[in-house]
């Protein structure tokens, strides 16, 4: 308490107490050369990016988000190439289909960590491709167990040129993410899981003609630390699709249209190990299966008119393939006349 009186000079003791000090520093390792050892000019979108701006979309979506890239009919343009002249990597494997060497996976958006966009990498360890390279980084669980919904709520459809008569649901792209560990600081495990579903209108049809598009999308990713200098990641997913109406045009009524149904499957198992502290050695063994099918809604024969299309599709279609991929690498650095060299050699044999 303290007296003020006139003509008084009042005073006050104050006690500044030393707060407790903690020594404590931080190191944050980074790589010399760049989050994807690469020299090239690199844009990575984050997961939390593509999450703001495209909500519930997938790798193809953070992809349009860089600079350089415009989405055509069968794909995505980089640097001006065709879709075909990309390649899309799964971490250090491959991830397209051999038959139209387009990526035709669609992971989890949860799944996903970072999408970076290499428009013509020079290094000699990324091939496949003649336009621009697009590197996808999955998500490792935590050190916590965590639940999260995404999406939930549906883009409801209008009945032409009207402003509140729902007819249906024309978007819906609901998403579950579970990860944690499953031995304490040992083992973790990120699942990741999505059904989407969109209504295509075709303005030139009545509006009751739809292009029905469903899939669903899963995706497990296992991380083990087998000793402090040895760790395991298990990652693998499938993806049944189907697209009814697929061929739905103008000219081509639901009758004369095709459906069309996707099977894919992929795994992939990654070593890692410490051989010293400059060095590092990797092995990647990756399978993907995709199978494709398009047939007709009856058995009629296929009439083409000038002005319509009569009867049903006229092929049954039906495709299978397949690819097996090893890449074995070991990277390090050392300390000799001129600072800091890098260096990285290795193979990288893919099967179709």
């Amino acid at each position: 308490t303290v007296v003020v009186a006139a003509g008084a000079a009042a005073s006050l003791v104050v006690d500044l107490r030393i707060a407790i000090f903690q020594e404590r520093v931080d190191v944050t390792a980074q790589s010399p050369v760049s989050a994807t050892g690469s020299l090239a000019a690199t844009t990575t979108v984050t997961n939390a990016e593509t999450q703001l701006l495209a909500p519930g979309e997938g790798f193809q979506s953070a992809v349009r988000l860089t600079p350089g890239v415009i989405q055509l009919g069968n794909g995505d343009s980089i640097d001006g190439g065709r879709p075909n002249q990309a390649s899309v990597q799964l971490g250090a494997a491959t991830l397209i289909d051999p038959a139209t060497n387009l990526a035709r996976v669609a992971l989890p958006a949860d799944g996903i960590d970072s999408v970076s966009v290499l428009p013509n990498p020079y290094e000699t360890e990324f091939g496949r491709f003649s336009s621009g390279l697009v590197m996808i980084q999955t998500r490792r669980a935590g050190d916590r167990w965590k639940v999260h919904l995404y999406d939930l709520e549906p883009a409801l459809r209008l009945k032409r040129f009207t402003v509140l008569q729902v007819t249906g649901v024309t978007v819906w792209k609901p998403s579950v993410e579970i990860g944690g560990p499953i031995v304490k600081g040992r083992v973790f495990m990120e699942q990741t899981a999505q059904y989407h579903y969109q209504a295509t209108d075709i303005p030139s049809r009545p509006g009751t003609e739809l292009r029905k598009t469903e899939w669903v999308s899963s995706f497990t990713r296992v991380d083990a630390n087998l000793t402090p200098k040895h760790s395991l990641v298990f990652s693998g997913g499938f993806e049944p699709s189907t697209v009814r109406l697929a061929t739905h045009g103008t000219f081509t009524p639901p009758a004369a249209t095709a459906d069309t149904s996707d099977q894919i499957g992929h795994s992939m198992i990654t070593e890692r190990a410490l051989l010293s502290q400059d060095a590092v050695i990797d092995t990647t063994v990756q399978f993907d299966g995709y199978q494709t099918s398009a047939h007709g809604l009856g058995p009629l024969p296929m009439q083409l008119l000038p002005e319509t299309t009569l009867g049903h599709f006229f092929n049954i279609q039906n495709r299978s393939t397949s690819s097996s991929q090893w890449i074995e690498t070991v990277s390090g650095s050392q300390h000799a006349p001129g600072g800091l060299h890098l260096f990285k050699v290795g193979f990288d044999l893919l099967k179709t």
